[in-house]
Order: C-alpha cells, then structure tokens, then sequence
C-alpha cells in the first residue's frame, strides 16, 4: 500500500513541477482565441494525476495539442457557475506514450468576459496505430465496414447490415475520422488557379435563452467556417473565430497561391486583398441579385459545397462534439465516388501515402 502512495506521491509531484514551470502563468495561440494556463488550472491537473499517474507524460504534449491537434468545437453551458464559465472548447490529439497512442483531450473554460483558460485533460485512452491490423475481425470484414462508412450508411445500419455491435462501428468510424482529419490537415500545397472564396455558418436552428429561431448568415450565434475552393480541384475549411478583414485574409494568405484569381461575394471581409498582393480579385454583389457575371465570376462551387456539407451533417441531427472532424470528412468526400473513398481511406488505415 505505502508503494502505491509513493508512485501516486511521485507523479502528482512531477505533474505539479511541470505545470508550474512550463505552463502557469503562459498563453498558448489556438484556433479557439489565446488560452492562459492559470492557478486553477495546475489544481485540475495534479487532480487528474492522482487518479492516473500518466498525466505527468502526458503534459509536455500540452501545447502542441492545442496549437496543432484537433478542435472539436465550444460547448455553451446554460447554468451559471461560481466561476463564471459559460463555454468550455474541446481540443484533441495523439500523443506517443511508451509504445502506444494515446488520445488525449483537453478542456479550456471560457468565461463570461471572452477569457479562455487551460482547464484539464478530460480523457485520454490509447488505441493502436494498426488497429485495423490487430483486431478479431478479418479484413473483410474491415473492408465491409469501410465500405458501408464510404457508402455514408450511418453506424446503426452498418451494425445491423454487418451483425456487428454498434459500438464497435462507433469506434471503426471514429477511427477512419481521425485519419482523413489528419491526411487533409497535412496537405500544404497551396490552392492555385480560379479559387472561389466563401463563408458558411454552422449550428442549431434554435438555442436555449432566445426565443425564435436564430439570425441566419452573418450576425449569427451560429459556427462560422471558412471555405476556399480551388475550381477542379479541392476544397479546404477551416472553423474561424469570425470573418473579419484581419481573419479571412490571414487564412488566405496562407492557404492561396498570389498568382491565384480570386473570386467572392461583396463581403467586406474580403476588402484589401489587391492590397496585400492578390492582383486579380473579382466579385459578385448578391445584395443586388447577382449571382453570376460573365460566365466565370460567380462562387456557385464553394456554396455547392456548403449545400452537400449541410445536407450531409443534417443526417446527424446536429454534430456537437466531433465538428471539425465531419467538417474534414465532408472535405474529403465531396465530388467523389465511393470507390475512390474506400481505396484512398484504405491507404490510409495502411499509413501508405494517398496521392
């Protein structure tokens, strides 16, 4: 019993130590606004070092997960608390722990005054970078569910369909989201040629404390997303704080070649981009009932592509926790065939490169 304590002991040390001197009182950049590691915050953490003594591995991890893993989305609370949080924002990423990979998530709070701080690792479970390869089921039984996930046939079907407990499909298809998340969020080439540039905004129809239906479009409480579409080639998205100047052009400029031809509606978000070297910037003023203009200076794509995308997650009946996961899986999917899907998303599961 005493040894225990002593390896208990010793990990709530090392966890404390490491927040203390690594993470107190520092503000991490994350796609959800800039989040400070507080007091409170270290309290949290040697919390969850005592239950489990992996926590004090799993913190140097800390900030990359929040700079570059997966953001799941903000979560609004609707009971006030004592600390004023009203929302709290999911991170997640893998991290390499002793031969396996852990999935870790982390919890930032937000409070009432827009203040984001490092909260706790909500969970953390590993899982095997060959799952696919270790499992009980055969590979045709792997294809099977591929397959039926790149068919779009929810989990529920594909259990009843393969006579196979739902769970299990659950975790198959978290798996499979992962993997696209990650294989669209590692292709850097920059999108060139006619780009068409749009934002959508995502969320339910009604909310809790407001009576009616939400304003649609722009002034929303809904999700914005931001889309860039390269016209015969891909598309990327990207969940952005808001769709001011400063934050569209920042995504462009990162994401679109300079020489690109660029094409948007009259937002005024996308004012200033000859300025900042994009020569040839055209648009189309929907506010006047323009839709398209010369046969080529429209962004009817990129809104196909939002239509498909809604359509899509309106299946779900709302994505509240894995957004950004979906949002990349519908990246992924559009314009393609399921038998493309199925080989890519088999390469994958393989780690090969898909082209």
């Amino acid at each position: 019993m005493s040894t225990i304590l002593g390896v208990v002991h010793d990990a709530v040390t090392a966890a404390r130590a490491y927040y203390k001197e690594n993470l107190q009182g520092k503000t991490v950049k994350t796609k959800a606004g800039d989040v400070l590691f507080s007091g409170k915050g270290g309290k949290k953490i040697r919390s969850n070092a005592y239950h489990d003594k992996r926590v004090a591995q799993l913190l140097p991890a800390v900030k990359s997960i929040l700079t570059d893993g997966i953001y799941e989305g903000r979560e609004d609370l609707h009971k006030e608390r004592s600390d004023n949080a009203v929302a709290f924002h999911k991170f997640r990423g893998d991290v390499k722990l002793n031969g396996e990979t852990i999935s870790v998530r982390i919890v930032v709070l937000e409070d009432k005054f827009g203040n984001k701080f490092g909260s706790r690792l909500a969970d953390y479970h590993g899982y095997s970078d060959t799952m696919f390869r270790n499992s009980k089921l055969s590979n045709f039984k792997v294809r099977k569910i591929i397959w039926c996930f790149c068919v779009d046939i929810n989990a529920t079907k594909t259990a009843i369909l393969l006579g196979l407990n739902r769970n299990t499909i659950n975790n198959w298809f978290n798996v499979f989201r992962r993997r696209i998340y990650i294989h669209q969020e590692a292709i850097k080439e920059q999108l060139i040629g006619n780009v068409e540039v749009d934002e959508a905004y995502f969320g339910a129809t009604r909310q809790r404390g407001f009576h009616g239906k939400l304003k649609r479009g722009r002034g929303t409480l809904k999700k914005p997303v931001f889309g860039i579409f390269e016209r015969d080639g891909r598309v990327y998205t990207e969940i952005v704080p808001d769709c001011k100047k400063v934050t569209l052009q920042a995504v462009i400029k990162g994401k679109v070649s300079i020489e690109s031809i660029i094409y948007s509606d009259g937002w005024r978000g996308y004012n200033g981009l000859v300025d900042v070297g994009y020569s040839k910037h055209f648009r189309v003023n929907h506010g006047a009932n323009e839709f398209a203009r010369d046969g080529h200076c429209h962004i009817n794509g990129i809104e196909s592509f939002w239509s498909f995308t809604k359509r899509r997650l309106a299946k779900f009946n709302g994505v509240k926790v894995s957004f950004e996961l979906h949002l990349k899986e519908c990246e992924w999917r559009w314009k393609k065939e399921p038998e493309t899907l199925a080989k890519e998303l088999w390469k994958m599961l393989e780690n090969k490169t898909v082209c």
